[in-house]
């Protein structure tokens, strides 16, 4: 694995909220998959909006650590991939130094790009 970066996390598992995005077939499939897994107490909408809202608020989780593990995004549009990584890193920017979550990415290489700075 030269020349690429690792990093490794460290935490009890008892305390992480995961949710696994794995292969959608659209944007509504991969709303689906995290409503599934984070399961918003009121019903959010099936839109980037909506999903948008969630992981920025997230209240009913318990857990203190947050994690989305991303795979098999290249079925999506491209388009569909931008907004959902500019949903991400916005979730990830509110959660940024809060005490109630920690809010993790794993992403695959092919979103790099989208988040560089």
């Amino acid at each position: 694995m030269k020349g690429r970066q690792n990093a490794v996390f460290f935490a009890d598992l008892d305390d992480v909220k995961v949710a696994a995005v794995n292969g959608p077939k659209s944007k509504e499939d991969l709303i689906a998959q995290i409503y599934s897994a984070f399961e918003p107490k009121t019903e959010a909408g099936r839109n980037w909006d909506a999903l948008d809202e969630v992981l920025c608020d997230l209240s009913w989780i318990k857990q203190k650590d947050i994690m989305i593990v991303n795979a098999g995004l290249e079925n999506l549009p491209e388009k569909d991939v931008r907004v959902y990584a500019d949903i991400l890193a916005n979730a990830s920017g509110h959660w940024k130094g809060r005490k109630k979550h920690r809010f993790f990415l794993v992403l695959p290489e092919s979103m790099k790009d989208l988040f560089a700075e």
